[in-house]
């Protein structure tokens, strides 16, 4: 999810550059030279992060129905061990050496 995170920051930090320089309004032929591809960027960038948005929504509502049942809307196998496997992370004492992987009981 790294390259999701550094293309957050690079779409946040093109919309600051482009309200800057909006901001700035520069004048003259230079200003319209540089306030155009701002304006296209600010427009460009948030439309990206609505498309990103639905795109979450999308991913939210596929998990959802993965832990579900179509018909009945019921949770499903996949959701009831995933329950059983987050109450059993805190069901054994620390140092008790049963949830260590490769240690057999009664050896140290």
């Amino acid at each position: 999810m790294v390259g999701g995170r550094q293309t957050a920051g690079m779409l946040a930090g093109a919309a600051a550059l482009a309200v800057i320089v909006l901001i700035l309004a520069p004048g003259g032929v230079i200003g319209w030279c540089v306030m155009a591809p701002a304006i296209v960027t600010l427009i460009s960038t948030g439309l990206r992060m609505m498309l990103s948005l639905r795109e979450a929504q999308e991913i939210a509502e596929a998990l959802r129905l993965s832990l579900s049942d179509e018909v009945t809307g019921l949770p499903n196998r996949r959701s009831l061990m995933g329950a059983i496997d987050g109450a059993a992370d805190g069901w054994l004492p620390a140092g008790s050496g049963a949830a260590e992987p490769g240690r057999v009981q009664g050896r140290q």
